[in-house]
C-alpha cells in the first residue's frame, strides 16, 4: 500500500490491568469470530465487548478486530488510482485504499485531499486514467453505477441524495429500483433501524429536517442490503445534536455486518467510530492505520485535527 502505515500498540502495560475473566470474555468473543461468519460476529463481538471491557481497552479492541479483519481477502481494493474531472489533470495521484467484510473505515483530510473524488469514483460515477478498483474479487473499472450497485455497493452523496418530490416511503421505493417482488420487509427493516422515518412515510421528503433525509439517503441506500456502504460527508451542514444522532445510525448500520467506508468532515469522532481510517492529502493516501492509533499519532493531529474539521 502506498501511505505510511502506522505501528500498532502490541501491548497493554500502559494501562490499568484489567480483571482477567474481562480478558477471557474477549478473546472467548474473538475465537469465536474466526470459527463463524466473521461479517455478523465481528460487529457482534466489537458490540458486545465495548460493554463489558475497561475504557482502557477499547483502543486495543479495535486493533484486535483489524488483525482479524486482516485474515480474510479484502472486500475492496483500490491500488494506485488516478482519476479527476479533466484529462491529463488529476486530483488523485496514485491512491491506494482497502476496506475488509464488516468494517467501518474512515477517510479524512484537508479540504481539496481528494476524499470524494475517490468515492465518486470507486462507486462509478468518474473512470480512473490509471489504477485497479476490484470489488468482492472482479474489477469494476469502467462499469456504470446501476452495474455497480447490482454487485452490492451503496453509496450515499453529500449533498441532492434524496428525491424532495416523493414521499418518504416512495424514495424507499426508488433505492430497489432494480428488484422485483414485494418491497414490504426491506422497508421495515428500514423503518426499524430510523423510527423517526416510520411514522413520516407518507410525508414529502422535501419536508423534513436535514438529519431525516440524511437517514432517508441511508434508509435509500440499504433497501438493496449492500455489502458496502459508501458514505460522503453524512454530518455536513447538521447541528451538533444530530451529527450524534447520524453518527449512532451510522454505527447500528455497521454492526449489522455491512462495510461502511465514512468520508467525513469531523475528523476526531469518524476515528473514534473506525476500525481504521487514511489520511489523503493532495491526492494520495498519506497515512493509514487503526483509529485509535491515528487520533494517538502526533503527526496527524498536529497536522489534521487540531480541532479542525475537514469538507471537500
Amino acid at each position: 500500500m502506498g501511505g505510511r502505515s502506522l505501528p500498532i500498540k502490541k501491548s497493554l502495560h500502559q494501562y490499568h490491568y484489567p480483571r482477567i475473566y474481562d480478558v477471557l470474555w474477549l478473546w472467548f468473543l474473538f475465537w469465536e469470530a474466526r470459527v463463524k461468519p466473521r461479517a455478523v460476529l465481528m460487529a457482534r463481538a466489537t458490540k458486545t465487548a465495548l460493554s463489558k471491557m475497561p475504557v482502557a481497552i477499547h483502543r486495543s479492541l479495535n486493533q484486535l478486530s483489524g488483525a482479524l479483519m486482516a485474515d480474510t481477502p479484502p472486500l475492496l481494493i483500490v491500488e494506485d488510482v488516478h482519476a479527476g474531472y479533466i484529462q491529463d489533470l488529476d486530483i488523485l495521484q496514485g491512491v491506494n485504499f482497502r476496506v475488509y467484510p464488516g468494517e467501518l473505515v474512515a477517510m479524512i483530510g484537508p479540504n481539496g485531499a481528494g476524499k470524494s473524488t475517490l468515492a465518486k469514483t470507486i462507486f462509478g460515477l468518474l473512470t480512473p486514467h490509471r489504477g485497479t478498483i476490484r470489488f468482492q474479487g472482479e474489477s469494476i473499472v469502467g462499469l456504470k453505477s446501476d452495474q455497480i450497485v447490482r454487485r452490492g455497493m451503496g453509496y450515499v452523496p453529500q449533498i441532492a441524495n434524496v428525491f424532495l418530490a416523493l414521499s418518504v416511503e416512495e424514495n424507499l421505493e426508488m433505492g430497489a429500483f432494480i428488484r422485483s417482488g414485494s418491497l414490504r420487509p426491506s422497508k421495515q427493516k428500514v423503518f426499524e433501524a430510523f423510527p423517526a422515518l416510520s411514522t413520516r412515510r407518507r410525508q414529502r421528503a422535501g419536508t423534513l429536517s436535514g438529519g431525516e433525509r440524511q437517514m432517508l439517503a441511508m434508509g435509500r441506500s440499504l433497501m438493496l442490503n449492500p455489502k458496502l456502504l459508501i458514505l460522503d460527508e453524512p454530518s455536513a451542514a447538521l447541528s451538533p445534536g444530530l451529527v450524534n444522532e447520524v453518527f449512532e445510525q451510522i454505527q447500528q448500520i455497521n454492526q449489522t455486518g455491512t462495510a461502511v467506508v465514512l468520508v467525513e468532515q469531523n475528523a476526531r469522532k469518524a476515528l473514534t467510530l473506525a476500525h481504521r481510517g487514511y489520511v489523503l492529502e493532495a491526492g494520495r493516501d498519506r497515512f493509514e492505520g487503526s483509529g485509535a492509533a491515528l487520533l494517538d499519532n502526533a503527526n496527524v493531529g498536529e497536522l489534521y485535527l487540531g480541532g479542525a474539521q475537514f469538507s471537500g
